[in-house]
């Protein structure tokens, strides 16, 4: 299964003016850490020239922590489709960085420990919070040398006992 962009181009560059966009942004990246004490971060989901910069910083820190071989990516479902708690099951998601791949392992093991999640690829489709932190990804994880995974999950419902059953599943 393969989840296609849908806002590359609007949210971000399609085009070489992407790589261009992420080494400014990362201009003053340090070295790869490795005693990765963060477990979790925030960034922002607006298009680059408005948060880019911003969102950088959250993966910058991460960076210089130490990337881990699987970044879980929880975003809002702003279109309404698929299930109000979405895990993508499988595959790999295209950017115009080229794919990376799903922990479909991880994945499935969310969605049962959670008691709440669902397998389902059309909450991703055409959303663009969580496609939007995968290009920063890919890039620093090119730079490190490193095949890292990631776990996207849209979220319709935001509540207190969402988080906690979702957050416990993670952990």
């Amino acid at each position: 299964m393969i989840r296609y962009p849908a806002v590359a181009g609007s949210f971000y560059p399609s085009d070489e003016a992407l790589i261009e966009m992420l080494e400014e942004f990362f201009r003053d990246l340090g070295e790869e850490g490795s005693e990765r004490r963060i477990t979790a971060g925030v960034a922002p989901h607006a298009g680059y020239v408005f948060s880019g910069y911003t969102a950088s910083r959250t993966y910058k820190a991460i960076f210089e922590d130490g990337l881990p071989e699987t970044f879980v990516i929880l975003g809002p479902n702003h279109t309404g489709l698929g299930s109000p708690i979405a895990i993508y099951p499988e595959g790999e998601w295209l950017t115009p960085l080229g794919s990376i791949a799903i922990d479909a392992e991880m994945a499935k093991a969310i969605a049962k420990l959670s008691g709440i999640a669902d397998l389902d690829e059309l909450a991703h489709r055409y959303e663009h919070s969580i496609e939007v932190q995968v290009p920063f990804i890919q890039y620093l994880a090119e730079l490190a040398g490193k095949d890292v995974k990631i776990v996207p999950i849209t979220l319709g419902i935001q509540d207190e006992d969402v988080s906690r059953a979702l957050g416990k599943a993670i952990y």
